[in-house]
């Protein structure tokens, strides 16, 4: 696999946990982790973790994919499975976004 097929991953997995935290979101009973800093909280994972894993940014250990399932109180196979229904187009949407957002971002410091 190479840099850019991981790249992808990391995207699709990104993008998998804010569809997860947008189904909870819609989710009147109020008992679900709708934003991510409440993910953090209930997944025992420092928000910034939280943050880099979901713009796909950071590449979790799998003990760190097993903590974002419990806090949404899921198993394991669920993340995953929302994690299949992402296509490598929607990662690359996502990641071009970011380049244009950081290019926009870069020119208003100068």
């Amino acid at each position: 696999m190479n840099d850019h097929q991981k790249l992808i991953i990391r995207h699709r997995l990104g993008i998998a946990v804010q569809k997860l935290v947008l189904q909870n979101m819609q989710d009147a009973s109020g008992e679900t982790v709708d934003s991510l800093r409440q993910l953090g909280v209930s997944a025992d994972i420092e928000y910034y973790i939280v943050q880099k894993i979901s713009s796909g940014k950071k590449d979790p250990q799998f003990t760190t994919l097993v903590s974002i399932a419990a806090g949404f109180n899921i198993p394991v196979s669920d993340l995953a499975a929302m994690f299949q229904t992402i296509t490598d187009e929607e990662a690359l949407m996502q990641i071009e976004k970011q380049k244009r957002d950081a290019k926009k971002k870069a020119a208003k410091k100068k």
